[in-house]
Order: structure tokens, then C-alpha cells, then sequence
């Protein structure tokens, strides 16, 4: 079983940044390797998300306890066809995750405000590293 949170890695010119942290609370080392499956969803149900994969996959393995990551990048600069202002898109508060390997949703508080450009978020593959790039 893995839980997941968000842990902001700041803004820059119209970019945010945060990572996804998976923690393993199986009892058992867990072997896994790809990306999340993500959904951003709010009070009236999901979000569009368009998520773009970066990076090559390698396989890890997440010990008891221990903590996998995946970096987030998104925009908050809306596409041309969004409606002009500061919700380009239908405001977030949570982000369902299917983590690679597993066909059960987990969640986490999304805190980070609408994802522009329809909802795109470009995510690296899982790994140990907790400073994914």
C-alpha cells in the first residue's frame, strides 16, 4: 500500500513545480518502475488532464517506509482557446494517482491553484531520488 502527498518545488515565469511523493506503508519492500497514472479532480468531479511523460522509466524498488518521487511541471499561463483570466481551468483540490504497477487510486490534497494549457502536466518516471529532475 503506498499514500501519496504534494510538496511544492516553487514557481517561475508562468511554471509551477511540485513533487509527488509516494510512501510505502505495505509492510514489505515494493518493486515498481514507469509513471502515476494522474486526475486532477474538484467539488464537481474531475479536471482535464493531459499528462505528457518525460524521462526513461528504470526500475526501483521502494523499501518499507521509504518514499518514491515524481516531479510535476505545469503552467498557469492559459492556452489561447481558454478563457482569459485566473482560472484558465476549473480549480483543482485533488489529485488522484495510480501509481506505476498498481490499479488502485490514491489521492492527494492539491493546494497549487488551476493547471493551465487544458490541464497538461508533464511528470518525470518514478525513482528514489528526492530530487527528481
Amino acid at each position: 500500500m503506498l499514500n501519496a502527498r504534494l510538496t511544492d518545488l516553487g514557481a517561475a515565469a508562468g511554471n509551477r513545480y511540485a513533487t509527488l511523493v509516494l510512501t510505502n506503508k505495505s509492510g514489505k519492500h515494493c518493486t515498481t518502475g514507469g509513471w502515476s497514472g494522474l486526475q486532477l479532480a474538484g467539488a464537481d468531479g474531475t479536471i482535464a488532464t493531459k499528462v505528457i511523460r518525460e524521462g526513461t522509466a528504470h526500475t526501483i524498488t521502494i523499501y518499507n517506509g521509504g518514499h518514491a518521487y515524481e516531479r510535476l511541471h505545469w503552467a498557469v499561463v492559459p492556452a489561447g482557446d481558454e478563457t482569459d483570466g485566473t482560472n484558465c481551468e476549473p480549480e483543482p483540490t485533488t489529485l488522484k494517482v495510480i501509481p506505476p504497477n498498481n490499479t488502485e487510486q490514491i489521492a492527494a490534497t492539491w493546494t497549487y491553484g488551476p493547471v493551465c494549457q487544458h490541464g497538461q502536466i508533464r511528470l518525470t518516471p518514478v525513482t528514489t531520488n528526492p530530487e527528481p529532475r
